[in-house]
């Protein structure tokens, strides 16, 4: 009896392209498509500004922002992943978070050096009118507290 299934529905059985998918998934893991590039001259950066919370506890914010005195929409990161953790100049290469080789991209990732982990690129946001706000907290980075 032959099954009303085609042959890639067969687990048991390889599937067309099996090679060529574990190979990319290797080539992702050991030369990743990201791409990071150098941040603007035009980029203001703040780094540990103190943020006095209610309870006295002080969090350490760095602010991304243009040279404009004008009044900008702020776009705010709070995240316990540092938000000093940022791509390094390493050997002429930028190093980039291990996270991004172990999930296989589908396309290739562009961010800039200021960027951290799951944190909006400063780069782009100062350029459209925002003002970027990365935050340690509680406890993470170099905030004071608890997590």
């Amino acid at each position: 009896m032959t099954s009303p299934y085609p042959v890639f529905d067969r687990p048991w059985r390889p599937r067309p392209g099996w090679l060529a998918h574990g190979l990319a998934k290797v080539r992702s893991v050991v030369r990743p498509p990201v791409v990071v590039t150098d941040p603007p001259a035009e980029v203001v950066v703040e780094r540990d500004a103190p943020v006095t919370a209610r309870d006295g506890t002080v969090l350490r914010a760095n602010v991304f922002r243009t040279d404009e005195a004008t009044p900008r929409p702020v776009v705010l990161c709070a995240h316990p992943y540092g938000k000093d953790r940022m791509p390094t100049m390493h050997r002429g290469r930028w190093t980039i978070p291990w996270r991004y080789r172990i999930m296989r991209q589908p396309d290739e990732v562009r961010f800039s050096a200021l960027t951290t982990w799951e944190a909006p690129d400063p780069a782009f946001w100062t350029a459209t009118g925002f003002v970027v706000v990365a935050v340690d907290l509680r406890g993470a980075g170099s905030s004071d507290g608890v997590i």
